[in-house]
């Protein structure tokens, strides 16, 4: 996940720095693929280096001032490969994203109509320490969970958003993978993500894990009677 973070906020800044894309454009995911190698993600107790080598492979002007980008990246850890990740996203201005948002445009009307969190599973459940950190809520079936935003959360909102970002979603799904896999102990090391419409704040959104294999989880997010994201996840023992 933080492979991922990293990668997030280097594309934001590369579309401005070397695109011209304007600070206040909106910049939504259509698309993410990441792995990582379990040599990459061991940690050795001391700070490592790791630099992040990305490429853009189509990016594609469109009318009203839209963006569409596709981005490859190379993660190296003091000089070994860590992973990789492509990336496909659009940039709105911020006229075209509130056409295209609508009611739901607004931030801070958005957080004020959003659900408060729900009841979290055992940290534990989901390989973390603190309720806090937990983004799913219980149901009746141990393969379905409701998503869980607590938008006072620091990290996961940072700031206010008018939907779910796509990290939190990204999080459900590999808290959700942990879950299910319990009481083994793994780490997800791949997933192939697909995002089709925006998740709401003020709507009940429901994450749901099937296993295809023992190491490949399949997940979908719900909204209503629309999935709004998937996602494949490989996971290793850890």
């Amino acid at each position: 996940m933080l492979f991922t973070e990293s990668t997030r906020q280097a594309l934001a800044l590369l579309s401005h720095t070397e695109f011209g894309i304007p600070l206040d454009h909106r910049l939504g995911w259509e698309y993410i693929s990441c792995s990582t190698t379990p040599e990459g993600l061991r940690t050795a107790g001391s700070p490592a280096e790791v630099e992040l080598h990305i490429t853009h492979t189509s990016v594609s002007r469109r009318r009203l001032g839209c963006a569409r980008l596709t981005a490859e990246i190379e993660a190296t850890r003091d000089g070994v490969r860590m992973g990789s990740a492509q990336i496909r996203y659009t940039a709105y201005p911020e006229a075209v994203y509130r056409r295209l948002r609508g009611r739901y445009a607004g931030a801070a009307e958005s957080c004020a109509r959003a659900m408060p969190p729900g009841r979290p599973v055992s940290p534990a459940l989901v390989g973390r320490e603190s309720d806090s950190d937990v983004v799913l809520s219980p149901t009746t079936r141990a393969d379905l969970w409701f998503l869980r935003a607590d938008l006072t959360h620091s990290v996961l909102f940072d700031h206010p958003h008018d939907h779910i970002p796509g990290m939190v979603l990204l999080e459900a799904f590999s808290q959700a993978t942990t879950s299910l896999c319990a009481p083994r102990r793994i780490r997800p090391l791949s997933f192939d993500a697909v995002f089709k419409r925006y998740v709401e704040l003020d709507q009940p959104c429901l994450i749901e894990a099937e296993a295809l294999t023992r190491s490949s989880i399949k997940l979908v997010a719900t909204q209503g009677d629309t999935v709004t994201a998937s996602a494949m996840v490989t996971t290793a023992p850890a």
